[in-house]
C-alpha cells in the first residue's frame, strides 16, 4: 500500500497546497482505480496522518512552507530528514505531521513505513482564502506530476503473508476489504484462492484478530487438505479486489499444488 497525504488549511489560501494536489489525484480515474493506493486529506490534524501511514509500505506527504524561497518553489525531501519530536506536554492540537513520522516510527516501528517522501511547496500568501496563488497553483500541478511520474514507476502489488496455511491480514487491509465482518468464504478454482465476506451467521473461516493494532489471521488447513494443497508454503502472496466476485483474489505460488502430505 502505498499512502498519499495532504497536509496543510485549505482556508488559508496557499497553506492548501497539498488540498488541492491531493483532490487532484482524486480527480484522476486512473489512481482511484488502484487498490494500492490510499489518498487522504489530512488537514491540519497530524494525528491521523500517523494513523493513516501505518501499514503503508510507502508515505508521500504534501504540504505548504515558508522558508523565505521564491513562491513556487517545489522541494522534494527524503522523509528521514524530519525526526522531530512532538514538544512534551503540548495538546494533540499541534501535533505536526512531522511528528507523526517522528512518533510513527517509534509506536509501530517496522509497520511504519520507511520509504517517505515529502513535497514541500513554498507560499506566496497565507491571507484567508480557499484558491492558491497563480505561483503556488502551478507549483501544486507540478507536484502531481511528480507523483504521477513516480507511481508510474511504483506499482507494487498489495499483499499478504501465507504460513503453513494461515493467511496474515494486515489491519488496513481487513478494514478496506472486510468491514463490519468477522468470517470469509475460501473459494478455490484451480491453485487459486478468493476470500469473499460473510456475516458472522453464514459460518465460513473467522477472522480472528492477533494484535490490539487489529491485524488477523484466516486459519485454512482443513481448506488447503481438501484442495491437496501444500500445507508448508511460506511466502508473500499478491492481492487484488475482484469486482465481478466480490471477493478477494489470493495469488497462491505454483509450488502450492504440490501436497508435501502425499509425496511423504
Amino acid at each position: 500500500m502505498i499512502s498519499i497525504i495532504g497536509c496543510g488549511n485549505p482556508v488559508r489560501s496557499d497553506d492548501g497546497a497539498g488540498h488541492h494536489v491531493i483532490q487532484a489525484l482524486l480527480a484522476d480515474e486512473q489512481i482511484c482505480s488502484r487498490k494500492d493506493l490510499q489518498l487522504f486529506d489530512a488537514g491540519t490534524d497530524g494525528m491521523s496522518v500517523m494513523y493513516k501511514a501505518r501499514g503503508s509500505q510507502a508515505l508521500i506527504i504534501i504540504d505548504a512552507c515558508q522558508s523565505g524561497e521564491t513562491p513556487g518553489a517545489v522541494f522534494e525531501v527524503p522523509g528521514n530528514e524530519f525526526d522531530d519530536a512532538p514538544p512534551k506536554e503540548q495538546s494533540s492540537h499541534a501535533f505536526r505531521w512531522d511528528h507523526a513520522l517522528y512518533a510513527g516510527r517509534r509506536i509501530y516501528a517496522e509497520a511504519f513505513p520507511h520509504d517517505v517522501t515529502v513535497y514541500l511547496i513554498e507560499v506566496e500568501t497565507l491571507a484567508a482564502g480557499m484558491e492558491l496563488s497563480e505561483s503556488v497553483s502551478k507549483a501544486a500541478n507540478q507536484v502531481v506530476e511528480r507523483i504521477r511520474q513516480k507511481l508510474s514507476g511504483n506499482s507494487t502489488a498489495e499483499s499478504i503473508k501465507l504460513n503453513k496455511a494461515s493467511l496474515y491480514i494486515p489491519a488496513e487491509v481487513r478494514a478496506r476489504y472486510f468491514p463490519n465482518c468477522e468470517c470469509v468464504a475460501a473459494i478455490a478454482e484451480g491453485a487459486q484462492l478468493s476470500l469473499a465476506p460473510l456475516l458472522k451467521s453464514a459460518g465460513g473461516h473467522l477472522l480472528k484478530q492477533i494484535n490490539p493494532q487489529g491485524d488477523c489471521v484466516v486459519q485454512l488447513q482443513g481448506f488447503f487438505r481438501d484442495q491437496a494443497w501444500n500445507e508448508f508454503v511460506q511466502c508473500q502472496c499478491e492481492i487484488r479486489w475482484d469486482e465481478g466476485r466480490a471477493a478477494l483474489s489470493v495469488h497462491l505460488p505454483k509450488e502450492i499444488e504440490h501436497d508435501y502430505a502425499t509425496a511423504l
